[in-house]
């Protein structure tokens, strides 16, 4: 935290006992945080950590890191929904709490789709099963079996989901990808 009195009492002590025992070696004292502290708490190298991939490691400020993360999946099945409130559609998306998706999302969380430049969101309807989420796309235009759902993007991101479930976007990323299924890409 930013102005925190012992921030200048662990640099200080730091100093010291590196002087002492360990001058000639690269030094770290900071991880995410601290970086945002200034150049002298940097020394030679850094753990970034949940920052590196945008994820806000302070909550009592405002965000400085991009949302870099994304996860999607594809559209399994679109069916039509009879109800007494009105006719809706659901989607069935291929990804659910086996993949990381936290099940606390159930009837809370949020899917997102791109379709000729335009955004929709689509609200997550039911339980979080171990392999699908069905959501309701009766706003989403021109939807296909195939097209792909954003579950973590730049408008619903890892601290954002982390809220709606009741955690924290460190503890979502950390989850989200363990099943075999899934296909990571890193980009530049």
């Amino acid at each position: 935290e930013q102005g925190h009195f012992m921030n200048e009492h662990q640099l200080q002590n730091f100093n010291r006992l590196r002087e002492r025992f360990f001058p000639r070696l690269p030094a770290s004292l900071s991880a995410s945080d601290g970086t945002f502290l200034g150049q002298d708490y940097r020394f030679d190298v850094v753990r970034l950590g949940a920052a590196m991939y945008g994820i806000n490691t302070a909550p009592y400020r405002e965000n400085q890191m991009l949302p870099v993360v994304r996860v999607m999946a594809p559209v399994l099945e679109i069916s039509a929904l009879s109800r007494a409130a009105g006719n809706r559609k659901i989607a069935i998306v291929s990804i659910g709490y086996g993949d990381g998706v936290p099940r606390a999302l159930s009837n809370v969380g949020k899917l997102f789709f791109y379709n000729g430049g335009k955004t929709s969101e689509a609200r997550i309807i039911g339980r979080i099963s171990m392999d699908n989420v069905i959501c309701d796309v009766t706003e989403v235009e021109n939807l296909h079996v195939g097209d792909m759902a954003f579950i973590v993007n730049e408008f619903y991101t890892l601290d954002d989901i982390g809220r709606d479930a009741g955690t924290i976007g460190y503890e979502v990323l950390s989850r989200i990808g363990k099943n075999r299924r899934f296909e990571r890409r890193y980009l530049r």
